[in-house]
């Protein structure tokens, strides 16, 4: 996917990678060559952009596209060096080293490239292939071949301005992407209870508005989701049916709202919000031929995000998700119900790149639960282990910060930030635990991005304050 990409993006003739004898640059065909360049160039990453940690995929790429910018500015007066200078003293040191090395260790790949191993290799003549040969393949999905393209990209490209990945922590920075989301599509203006009744007149639907599972495509960008005997996780909404189910909400929603809050473009919301949906929950067929009438979305993953993203307490969302999910006769879930549920639910963050693959797929709730000594999960102990209690899973931590940062967004702290000098400022508020008397407090820009000033170190014990008193108030109440 690299090799048509162009080296430099800012000259006037760009060098790209195929037009190179091999993808990195210091390598030539046919002649003796070595990837020092390209050591040297790793080196550079680590010590100028990476500082050598690991970095998320979200992070990684906004440092990528960085690296590039510095690269194609400075190509300018270093050109990219596309072959190699040899003469008679470079041959004879050559020479000399093959005397030496041995030549039992080297691979010949084909007729001209050969594979020579450092002094210490970690892998042999033998094992070199297999391991090549193991490497899993990185399939990315760039599109969705669907007419929502354009709305997705843009909601894309919006999302990436706002430069969230520079942000350390996940779970924050998790929030914050689902919280700008949350806005951009409007849902933060519907209330869980109408959202709720929406759905409930959804499910009223006749049985020829709602597409069985068998009638689903097969081909998905996400994993097929666990098989459950609830009718109503079977069930498909078309794109036709879902916009007019998404038209009619905004439609009911600017009837409530004033004049100055109202929607006014509904049709562009709700391409916006289908884009998403699709690119969280895609069922698509990879056939740029399939119509919007062959396009679906199962109905129980359009209600957990729309009930997630709309306005409302975190453990009324949890309790009507989990009510969602019982059958007539039980008022418990079992394992697979509720592993059904968190697959939905961490859809979220892995379409935002923020969780891997592995915690997106397994099954965590025999894990998360335990501590119960019944494998039937009542709703009370449901929420109890998940919300009310510290036990909360890592993988769904973001969801309870992501309802905090909405609850704190109109907090204002009146002191000033001991980073950035403002003189107040909104949103959470961290207080050093370790720096003198304890008056070093940091906004939440500052601590999230690691801004730091005076003696304070970040790895400092910091308390997350989602509140301010003012002294003379404290002073007030400590004298009555």
């Amino acid at each position: 996917m690299f090799r048509d990409a162009p080296v430099s993006v800012m000259a006037d003739h760009p060098v790209r990678l195929s037009d190179l004898c091999f993808w990195f640059e210091g390598a030539a065909r046919m002649t003796p060559s070595t990837n020092n360049g390209f050591e040297s160039l790793n080196g550079r990453i680590k010590q100028q952009y990476t500082m050598r940690n690991k970095l998320p995929l979200g992070v990684l790429m906004s440092t990528a596209e960085r690296m590039l910018r510095d690269w194609s500015i400075s190509v300018l007066e270093h050109p990219f060096q596309t072959h190699i200078t040899l003469d008679d003293k470079i041959d004879s040191k050559a020479y000399e080293w093959l005397q030496k090395v041995d030549k039992s260790q080297i691979l010949q790949l084909n007729a001209f490239t050969f594979v020579v191993p450092s002094t210490n290799a970690k892998m042999n003549t033998n094992t070199w292939p297999f391991d090549i040969e193991a490497c899993p393949s990185i399939i990315v999905d760039v599109t969705m071949n669907t007419s929502f393209n354009n709305e997705l990209q843009q909601l894309q490209m919006e999302l990436r301005a706002q430069n969230f990945d520079i942000i350390r922590f996940s779970t924050y920075r998790t929030a914050c992407k689902l919280r700008f989301i949350q806005k951009k599509l409007n849902f933060h203006l519907l209330d869980l209870l109408n959202v709720i009744e929406s759905l409930r007149e959804c499910l009223t639907w006749p049985s020829s508005e709602l597409s069985s599972n068998s009638l689903s495509p097969t081909n998905r960008r996400t994993p097929t989701p666990i098989q459950t005997s609830l009718l109503n996780n079977d069930q498909y909404l078309s794109i036709n049916r879902l916009t007019t189910f998404l038209t009619s909400i905004y439609t009911n929603l600017n009837k409530r709202l004033p004049s100055s809050q109202q929607i006014l473009h509904i049709d562009n919301c709700v391409h916006s919000a289908i884009a998403w949906f699709l690119y969280v929950y895609n069922n698509n067929n990879n056939n740029n031929e399939l119509s919007n009438n062959n396009i679906s979305i199962r109905f129980n993953s359009f209600r957990v995000v729309l009930v997630l993203l709309c306005t409302g307490k975190l453990v009324d969302k949890m309790r009507h998700l989990f009510t969602s999910y019982l059958s007539s006769s039980l008022n418990t879930l079992t394992y697979g119900q509720i592993d059904e549920l968190l697959h939905e639910i961490l859809a979220l963050p892995y379409a935002l790149q923020e969780i891997s693959y592995s915690t997106y797929r397994s099954n965590n709730a025999q894990l998360i639960f335990s501590h119960l000594s019944t494998t039937l999960i009542n709703l009370d102990d449901f929420l109890d282990t998940l919300i009310y209690n510290d036990t909360t899973p890592n993988c769904l931590q973001w969801l309870i910060i992501f309802h905090r940062l909405i609850s704190v967004e109109n907090v204002i702290h009146r002191v000033k930030c001991s980073a950035c000098q403002r003189a107040s400022f909104s949103g959470f508020r961290y207080k050093c635990q370790q720096c003198h008397d304890r008056t070093y407090q940091l906004c939440q820009d500052c601590f999230w991005r690691g801004r730091v000033s005076d003696q304070h170190l970040p790895t400092h014990e910091m308390k997350e304050y989602t509140f301010f008193t003012s002294p003379v108030k404290e002073f007030r109440q400590s004298i009555r």
